[in-house]
């Protein structure tokens, strides 16, 4: 009887969790949505949607997440500092770092220069919308488009005058910093190795967060929580009746 108890609490606390964690994964995903709006807001965030990393020259790591159009901010420990919007109505593509301590933000047709603490420092517009190829130029170190360079991968490096900033989208494995370290990727999140080979530095979604990210493991959640569902509606059309209660009737007098 106590082991028949015990597995009906721990069935119980299984759909509980399962519940939470399903009910977690669509607040998370809708507020992607949500996050389009200028809503302040300057805490962590899943890596949902991990696109891109880069770091300045001030030793500040920028991530991109297109699952919330937002950027976050590290410091060279992997300790979290900041949370940035992109542009509104940007839906950013690509970073890139320069030796200038400028990072620049790929939207279709323009390019978003921004300082290391964020501050917008200029835009570049192309003429013709669409996906373009971008450089910096060699007198000025300005971001200017450059058609011609469409087919050329950017180095995984800051980027100085003549450099192409932005061309064919390839996903980024590794960024060369300027400190002589680099900076990895390992699944959905970073390694810092130092030029001696050593993990001197890990970042990615915090412990808290990390069951929300899409699509692992939040997915695990949705699918989860349903097959938790339709076995407790098989055991309970097999669950046998109840015995009906016997009711003892006096004699006549």
């Amino acid at each position: 009887m106590k082991s028949f108890l015990l597995l009906r609490v721990l069935w119980r606390l299984v759909g509980a969790v399962l519940f939470c964690w399903f009910v977690g994964s669509v607040v998370s995903f809708l507020s992607g949505a949500l996050f389009i709006l200028p809503i302040p807001w300057n805490l962590p965030l899943p890596w949902s949607g991990f696109n891109d990393f880069v770091e300045t020259s001030d030793g500040r790591v920028f991530v991109s997440l297109r699952g919330y159009n937002h950027v976050l901010c590290y410091d060279r420990d992997g300790k979290f500092l900041a949370t940035h919007r992109f542009p509104f109505h940007a839906y950013v593509t690509r970073l890139a770092a320069g030796r200038d301590g400028l990072v620049y933000c790929r939207s279709q047709h323009k390019v978003h220069a921004y300082s290391s603490d964020w501050e917008l420092h200029s835009v570049a517009v192309a003429d013709t919308h669409g996906m373009r190829a971008w450089e910096l130029d060699r007198d000025t170190g300005r971001p200017i488009d450059a058609p011609h360079r469409l087919d050329d991968v950017p180095p995984d490096r800051p980027l100085g005058p003549g450099d192409p900033l932005f061309g064919k989208d390839t996903s980024r494995e590794v960024f060369h910093c300027a400190d002589g370290s680099t900076l990895r990727r390992v699944g959905n999140g970073l390694e810092r190795v130092s030029p001696e080979g050593e993990v001197v530095a890990t970042y990615g979604t915090s412990w808290l967060l990390r069951p929300f990210v899409f699509p692992w493991p939040a997915s695990v959640a949705w699918w989860g929580f349903f097959l938790f569902v339709l076995l407790r509606g098989c055991f309970s059309k097999r669950k046998p009746p109840a015995p009906a209660a016997i009711q003892e009737v006096s004699p006549a007098a």
